[in-house]
């Protein structure tokens, strides 16, 4: 492993990112992993990061929904220094030239936020190398420049957060850049949605899920990081598909927010809709029966305590609890 990756850490702000709760989940990771770590809500790739940093892991495939994040992500594994110097310029007219009006900054970030509404935008995840840094550094420069980190568009796809006001935003990080492109160097990184595991996992590797979390109110949900809304059908569907990925020998991870819903057994009493969950994941040969049975066999539910940093209502913010739940000791591998 590259000697930078040794360093590596998230280059993104984002809600829900997992860098406080590393602790926590990295107990119920191997040290050793032998096969590959599969990451398909990657968001900012925390425990990636800290599992290539603090425990040499080599071999992993990263996805996301998010276009704009996983386009950024391949720039900066592929172009670092191209993207760093597209960074230094945004840095120049967000932290230099209008340093000293807050309105012009203002109207900067407007002006690169509205880039996506022109009809000759690039598309979502660019080919050309070149297209994909100009791309990710307006991603990197929104992210680190709008209220709260916050990551959300609307239903066109569009960024819609406003800009936030720091006097000294970090958008020219070099370091944090190619310590995080080392780490990158022969990860898999693809805009694909989470099922997709299914078919490219196998019995050895190791899985953490981190979807969009149940909502602890109205003015606690964040499920907009994509145009692809995540509700209550996509979390059932989730846990049947973690269910049959440890059947078939996987390492399963997954945490979500402490709510009664994410505590409640995944109700079975329609055997039509687990089946039509097993056809849209096309899981032939699983019977609702053996699903139901290794539904209750196999899972831990453990509590741990975070830090919530994001919500409209200051009030709101503070410790909580959350939920990881993992394979049992017997079927872990």
């Amino acid at each position: 492993m590259p000697e930078a990756s040794l360093a590596a850490k998230p280059f993104l702000k984002w809600a829900g990112g997992k860098t406080q709760l590393i602790p926590e989940l990295a107990r119920f990771l191997p040290e050793r992993p032998d096969g590959t770590y599969f990451e398909p809500f990657m968001g900012s790739a925390a425990l990636f990061f800290y599992l290539r940093r603090e425990r040499g892991w080599r071999k992993a495939a990263l996805s996301d929904t998010n276009a704009e994040l996983v386009s950024t992500f391949l720039a900066v594994r592929d172009s670092p220094q191209a993207l760093l110097e597209a960074l230094l310029e945004h840095h120049h007219m967000h932290n230099v030239v209008y340093r000293d009006s807050e309105d012009k900054r203002r109207e900067y970030f407007e002006a690169v936020r509205s880039l996506d509404r022109r009809p000759d935008w690039m598309p979502e995840v660019p080919a050309d190398a070149q297209a994909r840094v100009l791309k990710a550094a307006r991603f990197i420069y929104l992210n680190r420049t709008c209220f709260n980190g916050l990551w959300r568009v609307n239903r066109k796809g569009q960024f819609n957060v406003p800009v936030g006001r720091y006097s000294n935003p970090a958008i020219h990080n070099p370091s944090l850049i190619l310590e995080a492109s080392a780490a990158l160097q022969g990860v898999d990184m693809t805009c694909t949605p989470y099922p997709h595991v299914l078919g490219t996992s196998a019995a050895g590797d190791t899985i953490y899920f981190d979807p969009p979390y149940v909502p602890l109110s109205v003015t606690s949900s964040f499920a907009a990081y994509s145009r692809d809304e995540f509700g209550t059908a996509e979390h059932k569907k989730l846990a049947v598909l973690s269910t049959l990925l440890a059947l078939g020998g996987r390492r399963v991870l997954l945490s979500n927010s402490d709510t009664p819903f994410t505590r409640s057994p995944l109700d079975f009493s329609s055997d039509r809709e687990i089946e039509d969950l097993l056809q849209e994941l096309e899981a032939e040969g699983t019977s609702p029966q053996s699903l139901r049975e290794a539904y209750r066999d196999f899972w831990n539910v453990e509590t741990v305590r975070a830090n919530r940093r994001i919500n409209s209502v200051a009030e709101s913010r503070g410790d909580i609890t959350e939920i990881v739940v993992h394979n049992k000791a017997d079927q872990e591998l």
